[in-house]
């Protein structure tokens, strides 16, 4: 194989990578979106910052690996890694990330819940000695 195409095949296996991680930071804005509302404005802002980030790390994957040149290659790369990530990876992460976040405001849920049956039982039991 030759040199050049052994190349151009590991830029795009890495900008497929750089596509992963341009679809795992968006997974976190899903999240942070399911977990806490949001209103329709700041949704825009995070979707503004989500695309100027994205737009600022593809010049820098053709900076660093094709001196500046957009390659179709690359952007193919970006998208069969982002298409790969997205229906393959992030409904399990996605998944298990909101699993475990509602578990622990379920336990802590209960936490303070018996921590307020505890304080009522004991503001009970000390109004109840105060009378005697």
């Amino acid at each position: 194989m030759s040199i050049i195409i052994e190349t151009e095949l590991m830029h795009f296996f890495i900008s497929a990578f750089w596509g992963m991680l341009v679809v795992v930071y968006y997974d976190l804005f899903r999240l942070l979106r399911q977990m806490i509302h949001h209103s329709t404005w700041m949704v825009a802002v995070e979707d503004l910052l989500f695309w100027i980030a994205v737009g600022c790390m593809i010049l820098a994957v053709s900076y660093n690996y094709d001196q500046g040149q957009v390659r179709g290659y690359l952007i193919l790369g970006m998208l069969c890694g982002g298409i790969f990530y997205n229906w393959g990876i992030s409904p399990f992460f996605r998944g298990m990330i909101l699993f475990f976040y509602k578990k622990g405001k379920e336990v802590l849920k209960n936490v303070r819940k018996q921590s307020t049956i505890e304080k009522n039982k004991r503001k009970k039991e000390g109004n109840h000695e105060e009378g005697r």
